[in-house]
């Protein structure tokens, strides 16, 4: 019974301690707090962790727009071949929330969008005027 109670202590304090560390992180990176749902990627319990949902590609300031409207194109429009590298698992086990969602991509990365990704969501439709 010692034993046992032993190993819910250390389980309790490392909780707390994950915690406040991920807090710190969700600072530190302008990050949400989300959970991973117990289940999901055969976890035994909900795993707090930082909110990368809305992932991205971080360039230079300096790269040519052109470029940066190329990759944009080529990440939106392939997506699905991204996504089909996923399909196979059972979604509560995939590392990657699909379908992707060119209307939604771009909003809440974190930092602003290059002005080539930008023109590209704005020609296609993806990103109303403001």
């Amino acid at each position: 019974m010692e034993q046992h109670q032993s190993i819910t202590v250390t389980i309790q304090k490392n909780w707390h301690t994950r915690m406040h560390r991920i807090r710190r992180m969700t600072d530190s990176f302008s990050r949400a707090l989300l959970f991973i749902k117990k289940g999901r990627l055969q976890a035994d319990r909900d795993i707090p962790c930082l909110d990368w949902s809305h992932w991205a590609i971080i360039v230079r300031e300096d790269m040519p727009e052109e470029l940066a409207h190329t990759i944009t194109a080529v990440m939106v429009e392939e997506r699905s071949e991204l996504e089909a590298r996923y399909r196979h698992l059972p979604r509560e086990r995939s590392p990657m929330t699909y379908p992707m969602d060119p209307y939604t991509m771009w909003k809440g990365i974190g930092a602003p969008l290059h002005p080539g990704a930008e023109r590209y969501y704005r020609e296609k439709g993806y990103m109303s005027q403001l």
